[in-house]
Formats: C-alpha cells, structure tokens, sequence
C-alpha cells in the first residue's frame, strides 16, 4: 500500500468492516510496528519527533477510571509540551467546545460512552498538533452529538492535516477534501468528490413524488430516452421514487422536459442532485470484489441485481417452527456441546499447555519423593513398657491389702523391670486405681493424660487394666504386661511373650508399594495438581461468557433452562479431567513398574 495525504487538507477514508481502516491508523501513529515499509511525515522518519505533534483517537476509548474528566485533558497536554497553566487553561475551552463543562469533575468510569467518547477526542485536540488522527470518532453518537462533532472537525478544515476513518457518508460528502475508500486491504481509489465522480462514472440521482396513477414502466422508458446509458430504479419509498441517472445524459433536456410533460406523467415534483458518496461506496465495493473473482462487472445494473437477488431470497425463504418438549432439549444439549466442543478447538493450546504442565508438575512431585522416600524394609518394633516410660509417660499401680493381690504386684513390677531400668511408675497405696482414673476432683486433666497404662488387683484375685486412647499402642502392652506377669506368677520364670509390630504385607509384595503412604500422598498430589491446573481452561469459557454477556442473553432470551447450560459443559470438563488422570496414571506406572508384579499371591499369603 502506497498513499500520499497531503498538508492542510482533510481526508476521509472509507470501508466495510474489516478493510483495514484503523490497522492504517495504528501503524500511523506507531501502536503497530509495520512488517515492513515505512512512514514519512514532510519526507522524514516519523520517528524523529514528530509524535508530539500528533492527534489520535482511537476506536476504542483509552482511559483511565479513576482520573476525572478535566484531569485526563490538561495532563495529556501536559505530555505533549504545554505548560501547567496553557494546558488547564486549552482543557477548558475544549470542555465547552464539546459540550462536557458539567461532567467536568467526574470520574469517566461513571460517565456513559458518548461522554467518554467525547473526552477521547479532546485528548487528541489538545497541544499545538500539526495531524489529527481520528478512527470513527462519532461511532455511538446521537445525531445531536454527531453533528457538533462534525462542525468542530469542520472548524479545522485548512489549518491542520486531518485523516478520518468513518462509516459516516455525510462527513465524506460534506467536509472531505480527498477520500479514499479501502477494499480489502487495499486502497481501491483515492482523490476528490468530483474525481471519484468522473473516474467511476457516478452520475446524479433524479426523486420524483408521483401520483397514483402514475405507470412507473412508461415513466422509467421516457427517461431512457435522454440517456445513452441505462437508466435504473435505485429506491422507492411511499410515493416517492429515486433513478440512477447516468452522467453522460443530457440532463438539462431531461428536467424541461418534465416541468412540461408533469401532468401527462402523472407526477407532482422533480428534483436533481449530484450522486453522494454512498453511491461510489458500493459501486466501488462491488467492482472490487468482481475483480478479485475475475468476474466482468456489468456496469448499469449492479443495483437492480443486487435488489432482485434480495428480493428472490426473501420470497424463496420456508417459514419454520419453534420445536418444543424434549425435541427443544436435545437441540439445546447439542448446540452447548458444539459449542463447548469448538472453545476447545479454538483454545486448544490453553488445554494442551494445562495437561502437559499437569504432567511435568507431577513428574516432577514423584522424582522428588522417590530421592526422599523411605525404606520400605520390614521394619519390627518391640513394644513395651520402656517405649512409653522413656518418652516421660507413668504407671500407676494398686494391690489391694491381701496376699494374693501383693503377691501378683511383685510379680508385675519384676516384668516391667526386665524390659530395662523401671521409671516413671507410681503405686498407689489408699486409693484404688479405678478412683484415681475415673474421679476428676482427685487430679487435672494433664494428671491423666501422662498416664498410658494403669492396673489395679483386688483383694480377690482378678485384675483390672486401664490403657490410655492417646498412647496408640497401650492396649498390646498393657495386656503383653499381664500375660508375662502370669508366666512369672506360676513359675514359668524362663517364659516371656514377646510383643512385636511390623507390616501386615511383605514389603516385596506390589501392593505393599502401591498401597504404601507415601504412594497415597503422590495419588493427593496427583489429584490436587490435576484439579488446579485444570481449573483455568475449564472456567475460561463461563468466564468469557459473563463478561460478554452471553451467558445471561442464552439464559434469559432463548428460554434455556439453568442445569441445560451448565451440565454439558461439566461432562466436557470431567472428560478432560478423566484424560489427565489417565496420562497422571501412566507416569505413576513409569515410576513404579519394576516393583509391581501380577500373580496370585494375596494379601498376608507370604510366609
């Protein structure tokens, strides 16, 4: 693309959305770095300084919502080189010019988009510019509005180089120096009103308001006559009705001749004027996209085509009918799913990125814990009472006065003393033990929560064990003490009963590894890291969807019920998920394969 706009002059570019409007305009004033060319302002880089001198505003309003309205123009001149005072003192004249002195004071995040708009464009006003650049600066204005912006632009005309890109055919038609109308990409055309006039051949539009008798057919044929051209039909509205008079037809005959002929024409006014803007607009639009097929344009009827072929597909349309029932819920199940299902095709890198960081984190997580891990050797722990006593937790004895009772205590106590030196033991010589533990008026909390075991025999032989719920392994002691006490109490002194704790399944057995707490923690780990990541592209959607509004227009205008919505998008979701799990599951298998073996033998068999 190669475009020359020239000092002083206003130009208006024009184009369908998605022409390249403000790509143009962005690259101008430097918010998209060109792949390649380059922009010269009066035969120089625009990199040299020529920024400050330059006026933009854009499609979209760039602002700041806690700054007020004054704050965001006199700080913007302030960055383009005015002074404190001359930048307070432009940003009130701008306020007044368009017409926002009351909103002044106010924070633009309370202020509607017509007012914000407004800013945006004295923002680009403001300072000693020499080019403003303006993309679609009246879009959303009231016609109100519009018109006093396209007055204050018009104010402008010969004093600063103006580039505008607008949908606006008014603006082009009545305050546009040179316009330029963009297809595609490219600049299809570029210069005056009256050069685009003569180069495509736009002639004049004729509107006659007619009677009702008026045959339209005969009127239409007696205009051909002064026209070498095709004369066409371009709009009927009530009972007026517009023909595309070419430029070439001898239009000073034609307009005496219907002063004189109005009465037999059956047609009450004439009137004449110069084809507008909008007409080059879509006749240029159509010639450059039977180009780019490498179609022949046929010149004089692309109007009447275009309007028949809307005519046809209106008048060939089926009328249809809003299904109901269960029919209404399969295709609204369906539509969720597609649509579910394209997110994921266009987001698919969001996806992919979240389950293979899933992977690499959980790969990650076992390398760790199998440099750390434990010794899964067949570890014994012989329990006694030395585990508890060395860890500064007491006995408590009581015999009751007999000798049989003193005799099984002596009998105990020689026990306990054989596992090491007796410590932290206590016998109570008044009070029973089942006093002790079960009156709370005798001693604190902490008093029984230091005990781990307690006995008490009575007068008549039998025996009472109390073992404490905190000390896990109490009860096996409590009753290994007992056991061995009646070995030494009968005279089996070279008997004891050894007490012993250790894995019920034999450490080289697979599901001891796979069933081993530490395992289990990585199988958390795994869960956790799972859910985590996957939470991002899950909620992505949901997300969008409440900030576009999309979600409440499905709910509340389309009749969708509230679980139609959500339930497809979890099963997408928990699809998802289940593939995760089952990439997670393949990395554990990598890490624990050599340990796992298929066979027959079953929990406790090994021998």
């Amino acid at each position: 693309m190669t475009i020359n706009f020239y000092k002083n002059e206003f130009n208006v570019i024009l184009g369908h959305n998605g022409a390249g409007k403000s790509t143009l305009l962005k690259l101008l004033v430097g918010l998209y770095k060109p792949s390649e060319g380059y922009v010269l302002i009066e035969k120089e880089d625009s990199k040299k300084n020529f920024y400050s001198q330059i006026g933009f505003c854009g499609q979209e309003n760039i602002l700041v919502d806690s700054l007020t309205v004054l704050q965001h123009i006199y700080l913007f001149g302030m960055v383009k080189g005015l002074s404190y005072k001359n930048s307070l003192k432009e940003s009130r004249k701008l306020l007044k010019k368009l017409n926002i002195e009351k909103e002044r004071n106010c924070q633009v995040r309370n202020l509607n988009f017509n007012v914000q708009r407004r800013v945006c464009i004295a923002m680009a006003l403001i300072g000693d510019i020499k080019i403003l650049i303006l993309d679609e600066p009246t879009n959303g204005f009231d016609p109100v509005n519009e018109k006093m912006i396209f007055n204050l632009l018009a104010e402008l005309k010969g004093k600063i180089t103006v580039i505008m890109s607008t949908n606006k055919m008014e603006a082009a038609d009545n305050i546009a120096d040179r316009i330029a109308i963009f297809v595609h990409g490219k600049v299809e055309c570029y210069g005056s009103k009256m050069f685009l006039n003569r180069y495509y051949g736009i002639g004049y539009v004729l509107s006659m308001v007619y009677q009702e008798e008026c045959d339209l057919n005969l009127l239409r044929d007696e205009l051909q006559e002064f026209s070498s051209e095709q004369v066409t039909q371009k709009d009927i509205m009530g009972r007026v009705v517009k023909y595309n008079i070419p430029r070439r037809s001898k239009v000073t005959r034609l307009l005496d001749y219907l002063e004189l002929h109005k009465a037999r024409l059956n047609i009450n006014s004439v009137s004449m004027k110069a084809a507008g803007i909008e007409g080059q607009f879509l006749k240029i639009g159509l010639i450059s996209q039977f180009k780019d097929r490498g179609a022949f344009f046929i010149d004089n009827n692309y109007e009447l085509m275009v309007q028949r072929r809307r005519r046809d597909l209106l008048n060939s349309s089926e009328s249809w009918k809003r299904l109901e029932g269960r029919e209404l819920t399969k295709h609204q199940i369906i539509a969720i799913l597609y649509k579910k299902l394209l997110h994921i095709a266009w987001s698919w890198k969001l996806y992919l990125f979240c389950i293979i960081l899933t992977t690499i984190t959980f790969t990650i997580t076992m390398t760790i814990s199998n440099l750390g891990k434990e010794n899964f050797e067949n570890r014994k722990i012989y329990m006694n009472i030395s585990q508890y006593t060395e860890s500064n937790f007491f006995l408590l004895f009581h015999a009751a006065r007999g000798n049989i009772s003193k005799k099984f205590l002596i009998s105990m106590t020689k026990v306990a003393r054989s596992y090491g030196k007796m410590k932290n033991y206590h016998i109570s010589r008044n009070i029973s033990t089942t006093r002790v533990m079960s009156n709370f008026k005798l001693h604190s909390i902490q008093f029984q929560d230091r005990y781990f075991l307690a006995v008490e025999i009575l007068k008549s032989g039998n025996v009472k064990l109390f073992y404490s719920s905190y000390t896990i392994h109490s009860s096996p002691i409590a009753l290994n003490l007992f056991y061995n006490s009646l070995l030494q109490e009968y005279g089996c002194n070279n008997c004891k009963i050894i007490l012993k704790s250790h894995a019920l399944v034999n450490p080289k057995q697979w599901q001891y590894h796979v069933t081993h707490s530490q395992i289990i923690k990585n199988w958390i780990n795994a869960a956790i890291i799972i859910n985590l990541l996957l939470i991002l592209p899950s909620i992505d959607l949901g997300m969008r969807e409440k900030i576009s509004i999309s979600k409440q227009l499905q709910l509340n205008t389309s009749g969708m019920n509230t679980f139609i919505y959500w339930i497809p998008n979890y099963i997408f979701d928990l699809i998802l998920f289940m593939l995760s799990l089952i990439i997670v599951s393949f990395v554990c298998y990598f890490f624990y394969y050599r340990k796992i073996r298929f066979s027959s033998v079953a929990f406790g068999t090994d021998r």
